[in-house]
């Protein structure tokens, strides 16, 4: 990693060093320039990978044994704008930066052909994960250890996360399985489908679907708009729902819910308490304790 490239491309310069930056820019239109870049950095004496990206899809895999961060970037740029690309080591974390610097002119002049960098970041599975995404499809996978996730836009696949999994959604769906401890989400806008989590699942969500299943520990939603679909919960549901129906299947635990418009459907639970049924229909079944409605 010592060794430094220089390559030109219409008058732009791009220096590729070992710790590793890479800054573009000056004067055209279209993002016509596309360029690969790999980087690497030792993972020794790193217990956290942050990582700051822009415009483009990021996709995160965690290696068991893996002894160094690896990062492939597909560049998509222009001679109109600034981009960096870097991974350096600062005390215990190492820090990735992939991302184009804000376009002072018009974006709506850009064609389909707009900025952008694609990344693929393979990292010891071990690391604590903290990810900061601008645009672009997502995912995460095979960490062993928390992850924390903020998403501008985009769809997002965040998958075998061993610890807490925290995330913040601007929009774009959201797909989530198998996280061993707790998961909590704050959503913008776009489906939820969630399934296989050992822990406690917290949600607050402004719109779209909610499907989740399998979930070991408590269940606590907030949803503003959109259908709420829950199927084998382990502990209790606490439901607060402004519109959309609510299904609930083989709940383990007593189900709460608040809900302003729709209908509400629970099969299987120790109890039902309904604080606000929102006058729609209601059906209860296979409940083993006592059925409450405040509304009837």
């Amino acid at each position: 990693m010592n060794k430094i490239t220089k390559i030109v491309i219409a008058a732009t310069s791009i220096y590729a060093l070992g710790g590793c930056v890479v800054v573009v820019g000056a004067n055209n239109i279209d993002a016509d320039i596309t360029l690969e870049q790999d980087l690497s950095l030792s993972a020794s004496g790193i217990d956290t990978m942050r990582i700051d990206a822009g415009a483009g899809k990021l996709d995160i895999v965690g290696v068991e044994g893996l002894n160094e961060i690896e990062v492939r970037a597909d560049i998509r740029t222009s001679d109109e704008v600034d981009y960096t690309l870097s991974l350096v080591k600062k005390g215990d974390t190492a820090v990735l930066i992939a991302k184009h610097d804000e376009y002072k002119g018009s974006w709506g002049s850009w064609s389909s052909n707009y900025p952008k960098i694609d990344v693929q970041v393979s990292v010891p599975a071990k690391l604590l994960l903290r990810v900061k995404d601008g645009s672009g499809d997502l995912t995460i996978k095979d960490i062993a250890s928390d992850v924390f996730l903020d998403d501008g836009s985009g769809d997002a696949k965040v998958s075998n996360v061993e610890g807490d999994l925290n995330v913040e959604d601007g929009s774009g769906d959201l797909m989530i399985s198998n996280v061993g401890k707790a998961l909590k989400i704050d959503d913008g806008s776009g489906d939820l489908r969630i399934s296989d989590i050992d822990g406690t699942l917290d949600i607050e969500d402004g719109s779209g679907g909610l499907t989740a299943k399998n979930v070991a520990g408590d269940i606590v939603v907030d949803d503003s708009s959109g259908d709420i679909t829950i199927t084998n919960a382990g502990g209790n549901l606490n439901l607060e729902d402004s519109s959309g129906d609510i299904v609930v299947t083989d709940a383990s635990g007593d189900v709460v819910v608040d809900d302003s418009s729709g209908d509400i459907r629970v099969n299987g639970a120790e109890s039902v308490h309904i604080t606000d049924d929102g006058g729609g229909s209601t059906s209860f079944k296979n409940i083993r304790g006592n059925i409450r409605n405040d509304d009837s």
